[in-house]
């Protein structure tokens, strides 16, 4: 698709000349993609890179300055439309202006998924350039697009499975997208029993019902061990998805009764509340929102002081206090530095 620059062009021809090469080795997991904007993805899931584990994608980074003809363009927009229920999906890359790439787009009449992403992990030997991605999410193969071995890529779609919905699975999809696993679960069983679905669509629903089943079963297991560390909330965390979620799926009943039996005691539902609001305090955490965690560990402490959360919140409240972490702010460098608040910033315990 054009000519590549002979110089050692970056993502979007904007990324960093200091980008580890190695992350677009053969065999090392490609760098996650998060998607800033989308066009032509349909079914296809279009938040990030990841989310297509077990499928195969090819990564066609481009320039839109770059010039190309539409039939040039075209070629990987018949690829992906060949290979889509094979497994195969085919998104153009770049990180440059959105009013630019939908010109591009409208111009060469591109029907393929496009994005827009950027990670500096992604180095890349001009443009075009591509990367594809095997279903464990490791690079297969990294050159220019027009040279990828159609061998190759076929090898590489052995149990690939497809990010595009099947024919004959479109009610499924839509409870999927609702998240309604439980009714998905039951519908796909229906179409599978009534016969009549490809075998590729068989394949796919058998599929989606196998990852439900799992995830109700994993459900439970974490149940029964935080039960045995008689964590409350963790139990509940367990169980809720599946109670909320997965009605139908075999063994989400039990889960939900089980739920429901933890949360009719009174004293057991405090301490899941409890451990709710602990939870955000993690959270916080992680982010360094220091004063809004304590803000949440002082009314853990006074208002659920006989709970496990409680107790931990009263503990925590006076290290906060003992450790200066109050006022900490995250674009500080000197607060990052010491991991507590610097003396510009620092508060006194209220």
């Amino acid at each position: 698709m054009g000519m590549r620059s002979p110089r050692l062009v970056s993502l979007g021809l904007l990324t960093s000349l200091l980008a580890p090469l190695a992350a677009q080795k053969v065999g090392a997991d490609a760098p996650e993609l998060e998607w800033t904007k989308t066009w032509n993805f349909g079914d296809i899931a279009d938040k990030k890179l990841s989310e297509l584990r077990g499928s195969v994608v090819l990564l066609e980074f481009i320039s839109v300055r770059q010039k190309a003809t539409t039939p040039e363009v075209s070629k990987l927009s018949a690829l992906h439309a060949e290979l889509a229920d094979k497994g195969l999906v085919v998104i153009t890359v770049t990180s440059e202006a959105i009013e630019s790439l939908e010109k591009w787009i409208k111009t060469h009449e591109v029907k393929r998924p496009v994005a827009c992403g950027f990670n500096k992990a992604y180095e890349l030997d001009g443009v075009p350039d591509s990367i594809l991605v095997g279903v464990d999410g490791k690079v297969v193969w990294r050159g220019h697009p027009s040279v990828l071995d159609r061998a190759q890529l076929d090898k590489a779609l052995t149990g690939a499975k497809p990010a595009i919905v099947m024919p004959g699975l479109e009610s499924v999809h839509t409870m999927r997208r609702s998240k309604d696993f439980g009714a998905a679960y039951r519908t796909a069983k229906q179409l599978l029993d009534a016969g009549g679905l490809s075998d590729a669509a068989k394949a796919q629903a058998t599929d989606w019902m196998q990852g439900y089943e799992a995830f109700v079963t994993a459900g439970s297991a974490a149940a029964d061990q935080a039960e045995a560390q008689k964590d409350l909330h963790g139990i509940w965390a367990a169980l809720q998805p599946v109670a909320d979620f997965y009605q139908g799926v075999p063994g989400a009943d039990a889960a939900k009764a089980r739920l429901d039996k933890l949360m009719a005691d009174g004293k057991n539902k405090r301490e899941v509340e409890a451990g709710k609001k602990m939870a955000i305090v993690r959270s916080k955490e992680t982010t360094f929102e220091y004063d809004a965690a304590y803000a949440i560990l002082k009314e853990l402490a006074q208002q659920f002081a006989p709970t496990k959360a409680g107790k931990e919140a009263a503990v925590m409240v006076k290290a906060y206090e003992k450790d200066g972490k109050l006022g900490f702010d995250a674009t500080c460098g000197y607060c990052k530095a010491g991991g507590a608040a610097c003396p510009t910033h620092r508060k006194k315990k209220k």
